[in-house]
């Protein structure tokens, strides 16, 4: 019967099978591990070893000096410091956008990658290398194309490369163009290739590849990555690259262009400022010229008198409202220079107004700035974002909000200094009345003279105002400030351990399921308790294997105390109790395949029953592969072949044995026909005969 299952989830049987599963299988497992560490160690050696590198920049508001933030006031140009989320994630898309990236791979040319070409491995090399190139593709098929060159001497090389099928092997002059319908190369050696290491340099192989500078592009984007540090307006920059110094010189060198292209806007500003003021010089100049020659002139013509002190009072009266006048005229132009610039800037383009002359309206000076501080967020959305995405339409939005409140204020502003001009104007003619009176040449004279004064201070105004900005100018720094340089943080892929590990845990399922399958198929049953599990029959014992066992067959007779022995003994005592009403019992041996100690048993268990005082028969009906008669060492001229033949009677195929109440029918000569033998009825009568002459009979038969 089989045995009771236990309720345990786990019990002693379910951890000796599970030893079983390992035990049987260790050398699978091993295998398998190892196999897989082997694996594990090409593939981690055959993979590049990648560096990173990273930087810090800081993203601050507009910093001036106190005397710069007073120019800026007075030319209209606010510092914004408007600093949040928003703009530092303008400032990461900034940073990694196509037109700045691709400008660093054009200034450190990177679109020509070097290689040293090993007998394992081909090893990519920035620096060192004793020539460089200049390429131009003229068909794709050559972008990541790989070309040998190898140096022949201090004045020649030899590039080689197979294309559609074919190997092409060309030699040519250091600094000589090669030019064909595919190419352009332009190879120069370095200094360090001359007479002294010419002999070390021709060994080497070397490999180069031109790259497509749109890809090279996205795959230097795809190797950045920013982020903000919380809390904080720092951005740092990572980047990842098969050489620590090409990944550090870029990052160095993308910190500088980004810097560079965050002054351009305010550089613009201030060379606008210069052109205006440059333009209305030169008109006031050439305004003070024609005044100071029409002054000699008149000198000249005319004799003047010396005037009153009253008409001099008047003189100077009227000089200083015409001077007020002036300096309105020049801020009413400015005016509507700004207000040109808010209604045609649909295109976003970062032209903002050039000068606000006296800077003293706060309202529209914070607003100007405020106007230049979303146009800048709004181009800069624009290096990574389209015009349609949301935060570009949400800027979009203040901006016209914005503009429509400028211009409503300007347009208010223009009617209040249109008022004032008014005024001034009244005042003017007041004085001019006054001056009527004064003769004419005097008149004159006074006219022209106030003309000059006017003009020479409003020259002196601007030339005090050009003098600001050039000052400002040079007080110019940009937002983005590096507050660590990039450095190399070692190597950060592959993960050599984490292959490992990965390689070798693979291997171990992969040894688990070999070892499953050969559970489920291959299966042997190697104790008692699983041959109970197994099956219905009862089992009387079980025999171990002996070693003694390939001396002799007869291992009960030669040692009667061993294991083997006592084996035998219990699975006689059990037969003893099994079917105790049968006078003769019939006991079968058999196995699934031949070799695994069939005949030896049915030998043994015929001993062990003989030395317990039973009369036995011992048959052997294995007529393929015969081994009981050179056991037993009994003559095999005739036996149950001869019997199933008719040749001989049961009683003359019985044969004695030297063991005392052991009786033997060995199988006789080996038929041609011993499976259709078999189904002869005098095999039915041999085994009556041996029921009733016998106790017990041993049947040793063929393997399953």
């Amino acid at each position: 019967m089989s045995s009771p299952k236990s309720n345990n989830i786990i019990d002693i049987g379910d951890i000796k099978k599970l030893l079983q599963l390992l035990l049987g299988n260790w050398y699978v497992i091993v295998l398998c591990v190892a196999f897989s560490g082997v694996l594990a160690y090409f593939y981690s050696y055959k993979l590049p070893s990648i560096y990173a590198a990273k930087t810090q920049l800081v993203v601050k508001s507009n910093e001036t000096y106190p005397i710069q933030q007073g120019l800026y006031q007075s030319l209209g140009l606010y510092g914004s410091d408007y600093m949040g989320f928003e703009k530092l994630a303008n400032e990461k898309r900034v940073l990694v956008s196509t037109d700045i990236v691709a400008q660093v791979i054009s200034k450190l040319k990177l679109d020509v990658t070097y290689y040293i070409v090993g007998r394992i491995q081909t090893k990519e090399v920035y620096s060192g290398t004793p020539f460089s190139v200049e390429a131009q593709i003229y068909s794709s098929d050559f972008f990541e194309f790989p070309i040998n060159f190898k140096i022949m001497d201090v004045n020649s090389y030899e590039i080689s490369y197979n294309y559609n099928g074919q190997p092409v092997v060309e030699q040519h002059q250091f600094g000589e163009p090669i030019i064909n319908k595919n190419f352009y190369f332009n190879i120069n050696k370095d200094k360090s290739l001359n007479s002294s290491t010419i002999s070390t340099l021709k060994n080497i192989t070397y490999q180069f590849i031109v790259h497509d500078k749109s890809n090279l592009t996205y795959k230097y984007k795809s190797a950045l990555d920013v982020t903000d540090l919380e809390y904080t307006a720092i951005l740092e920059v990572s980047m990842e690259d098969e050489v620590p110094e090409r990944a550090v010189m870029f990052l160095d060198t993308l910190a500088k262009v980004y810097v560079n292209n965050s002054l351009k806007s305010k550089i613009k500003i201030n060379e606008n400022t210069i052109n205006y003021i440059d333009k209305q010089l030169t008109e006031v100049t050439d305004i003070l010229d024609s005044i100071e020659q029409m002054l000699q002139n008149y000198k000249e013509q005319k004799d003047i008198l010396n005037l009153t002190k009253e008409e001099t009072e008047y003189f100077s009266n009227l000089s200083e409202y015409e001077i007020k006048k002036r300096k309105l005229d020049l801020q009413l132009k400015s005016l509507a220079y700004l207000k040109n610039y808010i209604v045609s800037n649909m295109n976003k383009e970062l032209l903002p107004p050039a000068l606000y002359m006296e800077g003293e309206d706060a309202y529209l000076t914070q607003a100007i700035s405020q106007l230049y501080s979303l146009q800048v967020t709004i181009n800069s959305s624009l290096f990574s974002s389209t015009e349609k995405s949301t935060s570009v339409k949400e800027v979009d939005y203040k901006i016209e909000l914005l503009r429509n409140d400028i211009l409503k204020y300007i347009v208010n502003t223009e009617k209040a200094i249109n008022e004032k001009i008014a005024s001034i104007g009244e005042e003017i003619s007041y004085y001019k009345d006054l001056l009527r009176g004064v003769p004419k040449n005097q008149r004159e004279i006074l006219n022209i003279d106030r003309k000059l004064q006017v003009n020479e201070k409003m020259y002196l105004y601007l030339l005090e105002k050009r003098a600001e900005t050039v000052i400002a100018r040079a007080g110019i720094i940009s937002e983005i400030s590096v507050i660590e340089s990039a450095h190399s943080i070692g190597i950060v892929k592959p993960d050599k351990q984490k292959i490992y590990y990965s390689f070798m845990t693979v291997g171990l399922l992969v040894a688990f399921f070999i070892a499953f399958v050969r559970m489920l198929f291959f299966s042997k049953i190697e104790t008692v308790e699983e041959l109970r599990e197994l099956t219905q029959m009862s089992v009387l014992g079980e025999v171990f294997h002996s070693k003694d066992a390939k001396d002799s067959y007869l291992i009960v007779d030669a040692h009667p105390r061993s294991f083997v022995t006592e084996a035998f003994r219990s699975i006689r005592t059990n037969l003893e109790y099994f079917a105790p009403n049968v006078k003769c019992k019939t006991v079968l041996i058999t196995s699934n395949r031949p070799g695994v100690g069939k005949t030896f048993c049915s030998i043994n268990l015929g001993i062990i029953l003989a030395k317990g005082g039973k009369k036995v028969l011992l048959l052997e009906l294995d007529l393929h592969k015969p081994k009981i008669y050179s056991a037993l060492n009994v003559a095999a001229e005739a036996g149950i072949s001869s019997l199933l033949v008719g040749k001989i009677t049961p009683q003359e195929a019985v044969k004695t044995t030297s063991i005392e109440n052991l009786d033997v029918v060995v199988a006789g000569p080996t038929p041609p026909n011993a499976s259709e033998l078999i189904l002869s009825p005098h095999l039915a009568e041999l085994i009556n005969y041996a029921k009733e002459h016998y106790d017990y009979i041993v049947i040793d038969t063929p393997p399953m």
